[in-house]
């Protein structure tokens, strides 16, 4: 890379381009006021043309030069930003990166928590109602007891907290993503599908599947399909 220069605008006043200015400012009015209607018009018309083509070339010659250098600084500091940003960039990448991994581990976690606990309590009252419809039973009360073995169970899904810190400032964004594992598995509807609603592009049915994925939440099953969370940070200072 070049070692950067810094490129002097031109004053208002400077002599050259006061005179550039002052000889274009008025081509335009004097190219309209142009009749042509005879030879010797013509030949006015012509000379006026390459008057014009001219002073033109006198104007390129002066800016020309000065905006290659000014392009070739504008070169200069983009590599160089590059070259210094491009570090912060991929050490916050980095840091972001391994944070929403812990995330997604410590999410995990606590789902399977909440899982656990809302399992154990399941199984804790279908024992309860089992206990219920035997007693029932050795007493004799078949209906009662048939009541108690059809009867819902349902269970509070129980709060646990994940150990990730609210932070302000920090947003996280996840989208619904998908991997086809198995094309074999995929239904021929789905493929009819997707190139029906995308005009024949048959490249595009992995679009489609993950349009549809998204668009259900997460909660539509294709089968040769695997469904899962991506996370994005972005983080506010």
């Amino acid at each position: 890379m070049t070692e950067a220069t810094v490129v002097e605008m031109p004053a208002a006043t400077e002599v050259q381009v006061v005179e550039l200015q002052n000889a274009a400012s008025s081509l335009v009015a004097q190219a309209q006021a142009i009749v042509v209607f005879d030879a010797a018009s013509y030949d006015d018309a012509m000379d006026f043309t390459e008057a014009v083509k001219r002073g033109k070339q006198r104007a390129k010659e002066y800016f020309d030069p000065r905006c290659e250098r000014a392009h070739q600084v504008h070169k200069d500091w983009t590599s160089l930003r590059a070259l210094i940003i491009g570090p912060y960039d991929t050490a916050e990448n980095t840091a972001k990166s391994k944070a929403l991994t812990w995330r997604a581990q410590e999410n995990r976690r606590a789902e399977a928590e909440q899982r656990r606990i809302a399992d154990a309590a399941r199984k804790a009252e279908e024992d309860a109602r089992l206990a219920m419809a035997i007693q029932a039973e050795v007493e004799g009360k078949k209906e009662l007891a048939q009541q108690i073995i059809e009867a819902p169970i349902e269970v509070a899904l129980p709060v646990v907290q994940s150990a990730v810190p609210k932070r302000a400032g920090t947003s996280i964004s996840e989208i619904w993503d998908i991997e086809v594992f198995d094309w074999n598995l995929v239904p021929q509807a789905v493929f009819v599908q997707a190139v029906l609603s995308n005009k024949g592009a048959a490249d595009s049915v992995t679009g489609a599947i993950k349009k549809a994925v998204q668009v259900s939440g997460g909660t539509r099953q294709i089968p040769g399909v695997r469904n899962f969370k991506t996370a994005s940070m972005r983080v506010k200072v």
